[in-house]
């Protein structure tokens, strides 16, 4: 198990998958630890697979390894749990999985919760506060609340992560008030999701080529003149080949709109600084291009 309390509960429900370590093969079952309860599991060998033979128990049940299973019953006096692994292909759309990719499919809503713990970790290493505490007063209140959304709903259950992010803008300041979370500690939370969320500034490039009689000077002298009196953020133009020019912008405050006014300037610079014998060549196709 855990150092700290997973979850808003300490036991788990039947039919719920739940990560587990398996510690030893016996005559008839498999013993594991459960990761995120304090529970002891144990899997009989027909529930490990559907096969009436198997070569090797240790490619299907490989010990010492985290796994997802299936909660089939619980004992909440002696906390221990039996378990199965042989259906987990009703839990995936996919089918002719093999075990091994099964696994790594379930596996996914377990590591996804790994974001939310790191979201937690940075919280306390800036404000130098217990990780159990305000896992305790936060990601249990979530918890609770996304028990009861997925008893109430007909959708396949959802992890902690995936609630607490198609959530957060609604219900953050009400979750940091049923877990008594401080103000200071819910407007940090505030700002890490927001650095997390922030789309990265993207690149946008434009081919413009200069058809000129009067030398390399009068295009370089075009260039800087647009460039000081049209373009304000951050940007670089590159040779490309005779007669084109790359341009590209790449930082948080560039546009679209940045380049098409940079063209629209060159062209009328021309007329201002006499250059009679320049003239500016583009492609729609090859002006204001979204980088993926």
């Amino acid at each position: 198990m855990s150092e700290f309390q997973y979850y808003s509960t300490i036991t788990p429900t039947e039919g719920e998958l739940v990560l587990v370590v398996f510690t030893e093969k016996t005559d008839s079952f498999f013993d594991a630890n459960l990761v995120e309860y304090p529970y002891r599991g144990m899997m009989n060998y027909s529930d490990a697979s559907k096969k009436r033979k198997v070569s090797s128990w240790n490619k299907i049940v490989p010990l010492d390894k985290q796994m997802v299973a299936r909660v089939d019953n619980v004992d909440t006096k002696a906390k221990i749990v039996g378990l199965s692994i042989a259906y987990l292909d009703d839990y995936v759309d996919e089918k002719n999985l093999s075990p091994a990719e099964i696994q790594e499919k379930l596996m996914t809503q377990f590591t996804e919760n790994k974001l939310l713990e790191s979201l937690i970790t940075s919280v306390c290493t800036i404000s130098n506060e217990k990780f159990s505490d305000i896992w305790t007063k936060l990601a249990h209140t979530i918890d609770s609340e996304r028990r009861q959304f997925n008893d109430d709903s007909e959708e396949d259950p959802i992890n902690l992560w995936q609630y607490f992010k198609a959530n957060f803008d609604e219900k953050i300041d009400g979750w940091c008030a049923v877990g008594e979370v401080s103000d200071e500690i819910r407007n940090l939370i505030k700002s890490l999701v927001a650095k997390k969320t922030e789309k990265p500034p993207r690149k946008i490039t434009s081919i413009i080529s200069i058809l000129s009689q009067e030398g390399i000077s009068s295009t370089k002298k075009l260039f800087e003149t647009c460039l000081s009196q049209t373009v304000k953020c951050q940007y670089s133009l590159r040779y490309l080949g005779a007669p084109s020019f790359i341009f590209e912008t790449s930082s948080a405050d560039s546009s679209q709109e940045v380049h098409y006014q940079f063209i629209e300037s060159l062209n009328e610079q021309i007329g201002v600084l006499g250059l009679s014998s320049v003239f500016v060549q583009t492609n729609p196709d090859s002006v204001a291009q979204i980088a993926d």
